[in-house]
């Protein structure tokens, strides 16, 4: 079944279809742009050389040839007119891109648009023809989530279970919307307006970000749940990013001594990693995640589509953790490089693949050694440094890993501790997420010592320091964590 953009002129369907096309895998095209070619034309020559009727027959005629394909089709403006074409567009997925004349009028290349050109105030007239025949279908408001709303609509709902045994994970299409949301649901603002828009009833907002994982708030959520006589049977459900399920899952988890909780991670570095393996905590004294527990949630519910409303950094961010766990499993090492463009556009397919093979693989290493006692460490690879960078900068925690793992690795290289190739490998890849100059910065700042201090893996003045010796093989060291940093470079 073909997937139909339809709107006025220059409401981006163009654009929108491109952008699915990348999400989707299904190849893009353009009604005008086709014709165009094939008249040797353009719309406006067209229109002037042989008429508007003919350009609605040439229309007319690619629409039947276009229908029940497996693509993606953006339309000209007045595809709808014709009753026969609205009769082929019901029977597709169709969806009419919805904005207001000024906002069109305000980016639309008036010279290009022959019904139009000569006259720019007839598009109000042309939109109150069409109006009524538009909105016979499922209709998007062009906003920040367009994309997210289309690709939403056009999706396969569907969801695979991994990690039954251990943390029961799902991972598909359309689970967020379609879940019951019953219970108590802590979120941030933003993505209760995105995801939970109208409702209030039994939700609590925070603020976004690493900000969420202070004892205020902690103390503001016991007192909410207490006001709400919350028991035990009662569920806590967490829809955010990492900060937000780490927050949650150590609110559930100490309330009562413990209420049931379940994950909505949407973003791909909350789907990759805090959302996954049982580590709940909050910062104190500006110290990442130094109070916290283990604690499983109920379910882990990772919905595919929430990835589309992040912007390329944030998406960076999550390849840099899910980079992490390829680093020890050199098959998937290979397929995070091939497939690194497939995963900034946020190729639902391939995002699906990676998040199946990432998940399982940390799993693994939890389910040796839950409470991260020692085999489990080989997780903290980049996060020595990371977190200490992250600390005094104020980076965000995937840019700060990403720092973290290359700071690392060519402190193992200079120490003769790994060779010149297995860096090189990493570099290459640590240098496609973020410019060479992001690397070279080193965080100035006397507090380093005490964060160091009090890293959870620091004990009688050494650290036990994981590291990659070859793509797939694994390594512990001891070093004194002082050394890392002052005598590193």
């Amino acid at each position: 079944m073909s997937v139909f953009l339809i709107g006025m002129m220059g409401v981006g369907k163009s654009y929108t279809a491109q952008k699915l096309s990348e999400i989707t895998g299904k190849e893009c095209f353009d009604t005008d742009r086709i014709i165009e070619q094939e008249e040797k034309m353009t719309v406006n020559e067209i229109f002037e050389k042989k008429g508007e009727k003919y350009f609605r027959k040439c229309e007319k005629e690619l629409l039947k040839n276009l229908a029940g394909k497996d693509i993606i089709v953006a339309t000209g403006g007045g595809i709808i007119l014709d009753e026969e074409n609205r009769k082929i567009l019901k029977s597709q997925k169709t969806i009419y891109l919805k904005d207001s004349i000024e906002n069109i009028l305000k980016r639309t290349d008036i010279k290009s648009r022959p019904l139009i050109k000569n006259n720019p105030e007839k598009i109000y007239d042309i939109y109150e023809k069409r109006k009524e025949l538009y909105e016979q279908f499922y209709t998007v408001e062009i906003s920040e989530y367009t994309l997210y709303k289309t690709a939403e609509f056009i999706s396969e709902k569907h969801e695979n279970e991994i990690g039954k045994e251990f943390q029961k994970i799902r991972i598909g299409c359309g689970i967020l919307k379609n879940s019951e949301n019953s219970g108590i649901i802590i979120t941030d603002r933003k993505i209760k307006d995105i995801f939970y828009p109208g409702k209030n009833e039994n939700i609590v907002t925070f603020p976004c970000g690493e900000e969420i994982k202070d004892f205020k708030y902690v103390f503001k959520m016991y007192d909410y749940l207490i006001e709400k006589n919350t028991g035990r049977d009662e569920f806590i459900n967490a829809a955010g990013g990492g900060s937000i399920t780490d927050f949650a899952g150590f609110v559930a988890s100490t309330f009562k001594r413990g209420i049931k909780y379940n994950f909505y991670p949407t973003t791909l570095l909350a789907m990759a990693d805090a959302s996954v393996g049982g580590k709940n905590a909050v910062d104190y004294k500006g110290i990442k995640n130094i109070i916290g527990n283990f604690s499983f949630p109920e379910n882990t519910y990772m919905d595919l589509l929430t990835l589309i409303t992040l912007d390329d950094e944030r998406i960076k961010e999550g390849i840099t953790e899910i980079f992490k766990i390829s680093l020890l499993h050199g098959e998937f090492f290979e397929f995070i490089k091939e497939n690194y463009n497939g995963i900034i556009l946020k190729n639902i397919k391939i995002l699906e693949k990676t998040l199946e093979n990432a998940v399982k693989l940390k799993l693994l290493f939890v389910e040796k050694d839950f409470r991260d006692k020692g085999i489990r460490n080989i997780l903290n690879i980049g996060h020595t440094a990371g977190h200490v960078f992250e600390s005094v900068t104020g980076y965000s925690h995937g840019r700060s890993v990403a720092w973290g793992i290359n700071f690392e690795t060519e402190y193992l290289m200079k120490n003769k501790i790994i060779n010149n190739d297995i860096y090189f490998k990493i570099k290459d890849f640590l240098y496609r997420l973020y410019d060479e100059k992001f690397y070279d910065i080193f965080p100035q700042n006397e507090k380093i010592k005490e964060f160091i201090i009090n890293d959870k893996k620091y004990s009688h003045g050494k650290i036990n320091f994981p590291y990659i010796k070859e793509i797939g093989h694994y390594d512990f060291i001891k070093i004194n964590p002082y050394e890392l940093f002052f005598n590193g470079r």
